[in-house]
């Protein structure tokens, strides 16, 4: 029995070291893919996301690396390796929203927005830049 309460607790112990959220600060660049359904080929735009966390907190900016002007984004939030962001767009008829996938220094996942009546989806995938 006190085999089994060892174990117990060691996969207790585990699970909240998986659970624990990853410092996502720093400056992380990439791109996002965007399927064209009018022409059936995919866009690729490089993107750089800059990210300042403070326990809960998370503030940041994101757009283009050659952009003098980014966007600042809002209602970020983290649960365990989730990022969930979204960011204004004069481009766009809705909040651009992110769902990204928190691995060490890669995050990649989704983007979603609306443009008149179509919705537009994106494949994210940044790297954090190295110090």
């Amino acid at each position: 029995m006190k085999r089994v309460w060892m174990v117990c607790g060691l996969l207790i112990s585990c699970s909240a070291l998986i659970a624990a959220e990853a410092d996502i600060s720093g400056l992380w660049t990439g791109t996002i893919d965007i399927l064209d359904q009018s022409s059936g080929t995919t866009i690729s735009t490089p993107v750089r996301l800059e990210l300042d966390q403070h326990s809960n907190a998370i503030s940041g900016k994101i757009g283009r690396p050659e952009d003098v002007e980014v966007t600042p984004i809002r209602n970020a939030h983290q649960e365990g390796n989730k990022l969930w962001f979204e960011a204004l767009s004069g481009e766009t008829a809705s909040p651009v929203k992110f769902v990204l996938t928190v691995d060490g220094d890669h995050m990649e996942g989704d983007m979603k927005t609306a443009l008149d009546t179509e919705t537009i989806n994106g494949k994210v995938k940044v790297t954090r830049s190295k110090k």
